[in-house]
Order: C-alpha cells, then sequence, then structure tokens
C-alpha cells in the first residue's frame, strides 16, 4: 500500500503519487468502488461463517477426514477456530495453487485475499462475529462518501462509543449473578455444577489463566484438587540438551512430581565446580528423592555435567531421584533479589529462612547429609517444564497474599471425567474457555451486555444530547449508515438467538436504545419489557469488546491513509 505525497516547491504546490510500473504487478486505486468491493469480499464471506454460528445457530462442517459433517455452537470455541483457520488456509492454498495467467486475470481474488490479510493483522487473532460485522458493514457505509473527514469522524465516533462503554462496564458483580451467568453459558448441568466447585473457594475471583488448571480425569466423574502454589516463572533452564534429555524433557515435556516430597537447595551465584553440588546430589539420592535447585546465575561446566550423569545413573537403576535446576531471574520477579524474596524462602521451606541460602563465598560449609538441616528445605509437588514452573506446599495462604505477590496463590486441578476421551476434551475446551477466558477477563476489567445491546445503548449517546451529529459532518446520510452499522450486531444476535424477523428486532431495538440503564434491554417481543441483562447472564467481557472496537477503528484508518494497493503474483519456482 502507498500512501500520497505532497511535494513542495518556492512558487508553487504540487500534489503528486508516487507510481510504479511493472509488467506484470497489478496496481489498483483506493479511491475506486469496486477496489473495495474486492478488498471486503473474503471478510464478507468469514462474516457470514461467524455468524452461522453464533448464539443458538450452529455450523455444519465436514473435515477432509470424516465422511459425515458435524455441528459446532458457537460455545465450542476452539474447534471453531480450527475451522476458520482451515478456511483461511484453503483460500492461500487456492490462490498459491492457480497460475499466473489465471491471476492476472482475476484480479477479484487476490485483492479478496488481502483484505482478509489485511483485516486479520490488524484483529490480532481476536476473531469475532462482532469485528467482521462492523468491518463489513462500516465500509460499505464509507463507500457513499470515502473522505478523509468522512474517515476522521468515524473514529471519534468509535472513540465516543469505547469512552461511553468504559464508563457504564459494572466491576463488582455478586456471585448470584456470576451463577447465573455460568448456568446460561456452560454445555451441561454437571459442568455447571463443577465450575461453582471451583469458584466457592476462592470467593469468585481468578487471577491468572494458570491458576484453575482443567485435564483428563481418570474415572466418570469430576474430581478437584486445591493446593498452595507458586508459579516460578523461569522454570527449567534451557540450552543444554544432554541436561533436558536426562530429566525427560524432550519425551515428557512436563514434569510431575506428586509421589513423594522434594528437597530444596537454594544455590547464590553461578555454579561451575561439581564439588559444590555432588555431595547435595548424593544425599538426595540416598533420601530417594528429587532435588529442586534455584540458582541466581548460571549453572554451567562440570556442575551441569555431573548433575546430567546423576540423572541418567538413577534412571538406569531405576532410583526416584532427579535433579531439577532452576534459575532465579531478577527481572522476572519485579527486581526483587532472592535473599529479599521473603514469600518464596518461606514457601520452600528453608530451615534458617535467608540463611539457608548457600553460597560458596561465605556459607562454612557445602550442603550434604551432616548439614542438612542447615541448607534443604522440602516441597510438597510440582509441576514443571521450560520457561514455567508450579510450586505447591502445605503452606496456608488467604486469598489477600494474590494481591501483594502475583506469584504466591491458590491453584486448582480440576479432573474432568466422562463416558469417551471424546466427550472429556470436549468438556475440557469449553470449560477452559469459559473460566479461563471469558470470565477471567470479566471479573478482571468488568462486564457488558452482550447480544450487542452495548452498542445499541452506545447509539442513543452519540445521537443526542451534547454527543449530537458532529458539526462538520457535511453527509447527514452517511452519519445515518454508521448507525445502522452499529445497529447490525444486536440485529443477528436477536435472529440467531430467537428466530424473529426484521420488523420485531427493529421494534425491540428501538425500545432497547431508550437510555433507561445501560444493562436494561428489551430481550421479548411479545410485551417489550425492558429486562436487567446481568440478572439474565446475559454479558460479555469489556477488554474483549473495547479491543475489538478499537482493532476496527484502527483497520479503517490505516486501509484509507493509503491511496494505492499493490499485489503481488505468486510465481511457481522453476526446476532445476
Amino acid at each position: 500500500m502507498l500512501r500520497t505525497s505532497k511535494v513542495y516547491t518556492n512558487l508553487l504546490q504540487l500534489s503528486a503519487i508516487r507510481s510504479i510500473t511493472t509488467l506484470q504487478t497489478p496496481i489498483h486505486n483506493l479511491s475506486n468502488v469496486e477496489t473495495i468491493n474486492s478488498l471486503t469480499k473474503s471478510i464478507t464471506l468469514l462474516d457470514d461463517i461467524l455468524n452461522s454460528s453464533s448464539h443458538n445457530k450452529t455450523l455444519l462442517y465436514k473435515s477432509k477426514y470424516k465422511r459425515t459433517p458435524e455441528s459446532l455452537s458457537s460455545q465450542e470455541s476452539t474447534r471453531l477456530e480450527h475451522v476458520v483457520k482451515n478456511f483461511l488456509i484453503d483460500q492461500q492454498k487456492n490462490e498459491i495453487t492457480s497460475s499466473i495467467k489465471e491471476q492476472l486475470s482475476n484480479p477479484e481474488n487476490r485483492l479478496s485475499q488481502l483484505g482478509l490479510q489485511f483485516f486479520l493483522e490488524c484483529n490480532r487473532g481476536n476473531l469475532t462475529p462482532l469485528s467482521t460485522t462492523l468491518s463489513r458493514y462500516i465500509l460499505e457505509g464509507i463507500r457513499k462518501n470515502p473522505t478523509t473527514d468522512t474517515i476522521k469522524h468515524i473514529h471519534l465516533s468509535i472513540e465516543m462509543i469505547r469512552k461511553f462503554i468504559k464508563d457504564n462496564r459494572v466491576t463488582n458483580i455478586k456471585p448470584k449473578q456470576i451463577d447465573i451467568l455460568i448456568k446460561k453459558l456452560s454445555n451441561s448441568q454437571k459442568d455447571f455444577d463443577t465450575i461453582q466447585q471451583i469458584l466457592k473457594p476462592i470467593d469468585y475471583k481468578i487471577y491468572s489463566d494458570t491458576s484453575i488448571i482443567f485435564q483428563k480425569g481418570k474415572t466418570r466423574e469430576d474430581s478437584i484438587t486445591i493446593s498452595d502454589g507458586y508459579q516460578f516463572p523461569t522454570g527449567i533452564i534451557q540450552g543444554n540438551e544432554p541436561y533436558l534429555r536426562s530429566i525427560d524433557i524432550p519425551k515428557k515435556k512436563l514434569l510431575s512430581f506428586n509421589d513423594k516430597p522434594l528437597l530444596t537447595l537454594v544455590y547464590d551465584g553461578s555454579l561451575v565446580d561439581a564439588r559444590y553440588i555432588l555431595p547435595a546430589i548424593n544425599y538426595a539420592t540416598r533420601e530417594s528423592k528429587s532435588l529442586l535447585l534455584i540458582i541466581n546465575g548460571n549453572c554451567s561446566g562440570d556442575a551441569i555435567n555431573a548433575i546430567s550423569i546423576h540423572n541418567n545413573k538413577n534412571k538406569r537403576q531405576n532410583i526416584d531421584s532427579k535433579v531439577i535446576v532452576m534459575k532465579y531471574d531478577e527481572s522476572s520477579f519485579n527486581g526483587i533479589s532472592i535473599q529479599e524474596n521473603s514469600k518464596l524462602l518461606e514457601f520452600l521451606k528453608l530451615p534458617k529462612g535467608i540463611e539457608s541460602i548457600y553460597s560458596p563465598t561465605f556459607s562454612p560449609t557445602i550442603p550434604s547429609k551432616v548439614s542438612s538441616r542447615d541448607y534443604f528445605g522440602e516441597l510438597k509437588s510440582m509441576k514443571c517444564t521450560v520457561g514455567e514452573a508450579i510450586l505447591f506446599n502445605d503452606i496456608k495462604l488467604n486469598h489477600d497474599c494474590s494481591k501483594l505477590d502475583n506469584f504466591l496463590k491458590k491453584t486448582i486441578t480440576v479432573n474432568l471425567g466422562g463416558d469417551s476421551q471424546f466427550e472429556i476434551n470436549r468438556r475440557i475446551e469449553s470449560m477452559d474457555n469459559l473460566v479461563n477466558n471469558f470470565l477471567l477477563n470479566g471479573l478482571k476489567d468488568g462486564f457488558v451486555p452482550s447480544h450487542g445491546n452495548f452498542i445499541i445503548k452506545s447509539n442513543s449517546f452519540v445521537t443526542t444530547g451534547e454527543n449530537k451529529r458532529p458539526k462538520t459532518f457535511k453527509n447527514n446520510l452517511l452519519f445515518d449508515a454508521l448507525i445502522s452499522a452499529l445497529a447490525i450486531p444486536s440485529k443477528n444476535a436477536l435472529i440467531n438467538s430467537q428466530g424473529l424477523n426484521s420488523i420485531q428486532v427493529a421494534e425491540m431495538s428501538m425500545k432497547t436504545s431508550v437510555f433507561d440503564g445501560f444493562f436494561n434491554a428489551c430481550l421479548s417481543h411479545e410485551d417489550h419489557a425492558l429486562q436487567d441483562v446481568r440478572q439474565l447472564g446475559i454479558l460479555e467481557p469489556w477488554n474483549k469488546m473495547d479491543e475489538t472496537l478499537y482493532n476496527v477503528s484502527t483497520m479503517i484508518r490505516l486501509l484509507y491513509s493509503c491511496s494505492t494497493i499493490i499485489s503481488g503474483i505468486f510465481e511457481k519456482p522453476k526446476k532445476r
């Protein structure tokens, strides 16, 4: 894409556009309506796909590995992402496999692909029916008057809507309202009961997407384990392949130590000489326990070689003892040194606190069986991999500790059961998305009305009072087109969820737009009474909606800041 540029001289001002002359590369003018129509062609198709599976509607999808199609609902977000990904890949394959002659004879397809790629880049993977619908219909409205003034005021209107929604979101939602929301979004009563059991012990507060872990269970029934955990952000050290093979990281990816407690040792400085760590290794082997070694420097040379040899030897002799090395990086702990991190030292159960940190320079003895009471702590269990680890111990934590230390928290492990592996996998996908995506974002930053009702309320805010139509908006018809585009997400939601016709939807939207409370909406075409969506569980996270509006505005401004589009031609490599 090329932007227009102005060339100034001493006598006069000239307006010029950079130009390129090529033999085969097509060049398209963005002021041409046909160019914009071609750019939005694939976005329109993607919008139809996403809206076909939103709310109560289902999408029939047939993969290349199955004979019969299967239905997908809007709650199966992971599978829907897979469908959309396959759709995008097929679009790119069709383009690449076509000949140069076909590409030159049909430039609309190439523009359609460019428009879709541009949309995906601007939305950064946040594909929702709201993003595709707004992009599709706002671009259709801009075609009536594609001027700089038009783009400016569309951006200002969207910014006004974003501010209005931010000021009216609800951040303190009650547990009873959360239960209503969960029940509405759960696939079954069993899922609802399990999520309730998860949220009650933590007072309906989710601090991160790793505090609640869903995994496959070994029985048909669900089981929940609550542990006091410490999230160690750096995890197992990287860069030494023999060491990683000695603890089976390339094979298992994730290591779990649940059978017996681990020994813990904190080492101050870089570990190179093996003589400082061999007595500790031998002690852990005699105790048949694994050793968690935390260092605040590098581990290399003879030391890491001795640790690798020890792990391999114990593996051959069936001795349940491994040495797990993790590096303490101050930058990952908000600049706090390991000596100052009292919560971590307490969590590791070091016998003498900071005095139990071994330093080869200052400590009087080397950690061994003789000095075990001075240096070695204990850890109940641990789950770790390269770059991340979660430590568990028998230490009582209150819920406020997570506010003081982002790494100290309660961790809930949910083992989901079912009649088949297929059912368990689907439950893991849906419940993980509901808890660690939907609820986490909503409880953190607030909720807004879903079904597009928040935009309907915003329309009344934009078009009335002090925020009435901008004075510089020369074309009122275009402004009406913008308002109509903003109302379409709500229209699609009502049609999909209740099967209404356009007249009934228009009456309900008109009633909802009356500014009688941000969370009041007309949800019944029979009595047209306003209802509080918080009591009905018709909510969605504010930050997701705000990000969508920002991405749509950014895409439109970037697109119309250019004057020319150059579409490349794919040429197959010649055979040698």
